[in-house]
């Protein structure tokens, strides 16, 4: 793994984490927060003749949902020194992750995380510039410095959820209302902040906040789906190395 893709994958974490688009807030140092692979299902539907709540009320809503969420997938798309970094990963209160990450023009790389194990596989010439990889699972304990950088977004889907509309300071933004706005499929509410931050909260089922989208200090969006679905971590078991003496 070359310093640039490490940097790479450090500066969409630190945008995901420190923009003003939430809060960092705490983490769960017990357990790993993770992803999955299971098909994409809307907030439940419920027709309701009530009017809108204003953003404040929406977006606590939206963070006491979070409180009982056990699982989401989050989709990302951030902008890295003019390149966009995309990724996803459906994540678990369990540790469990599984999705990808695409660094810029640079090849993707699938993952796998179950317990204290993450599975790496790089495509393309990546797999074939890591000392001849050729497209083979690397293993790696979870807690390597690049695993941890490469997945590192696993653990911020259920966090973002739980704070969503909250500063730093753990203060609620001042929002005013965008107008209806669905989001794969679902009835949403937009809203957005004084820093342009825009927050789109299904109007319908569940408070589930469903996309977030920030332009500084850069481009930022991400989705946020299949909300308690499974998550079944399937670890590679063929073309399957160390990946210990590769990922130093």
């Amino acid at each position: 793994m070359n310093n640039g893709r490490r940097a790479a994958a450090a500066a969409a974490l630190s945008v995901l984490l420190g923009s003003g688009m939430v809060a960092c807030g705490p983490k769960d140092d017990a357990k790993d927060k993770a992803a999955g692979s299971a098909p994409a299902a809307p907030a439940s539907a419920s027709t309701s003749s009530s009017p809108t709540p204003e953003p404040k009320e929406l977006l606590k809503q939206s963070r006491e949902a979070a409180t009982k969420v056990k699982s989401v997938r989050v989709t990302f798309t951030v902008d890295v020194d003019g390149k966009p970094m995309t990724g996803e990963a459906f994540e678990d209160r369990d540790g469990n992750c599984i999705g990808w990450i695409h660094p810029g023009d640079q090849d993707r790389i699938e993952f796998v995380r179950k317990g204290g194990t993450t599975w790496l596989t790089p495509d393309g010439e990546f797999g074939k510039s890591v000392q001849k990889l050729g497209g083979k699972t690397m293993k790696i304990a979870a807690d390597n410095t690049t695993a941890k950088q490469l997945t590192g977004f696993c653990e911020t889907g259920l966090q973002i959820l739980a704070t969503g509309g909250l500063s730093n300071a753990g203060a609620e933004v001042t929002a005013t209302p965008g107008g209806a706005k669905d989001v794969k499929g679902v009835k949403g509410q937009a809203f957005k902040t004084a820093d342009g931050t825009e927050f789109v909260v299904a109007s319908e089922g569940p408070a589930y906040l469903l996309s977030t989208t920030s332009s500084t200090p850069t481009k930022v969006d991400m989705t946020y789906s299949d909300f308690d679905r499974p998550v079944e971590p399937v670890p590679p078991t063929s073309g399957v190395i160390d990946g210990a003496p590769i990922l130093k």
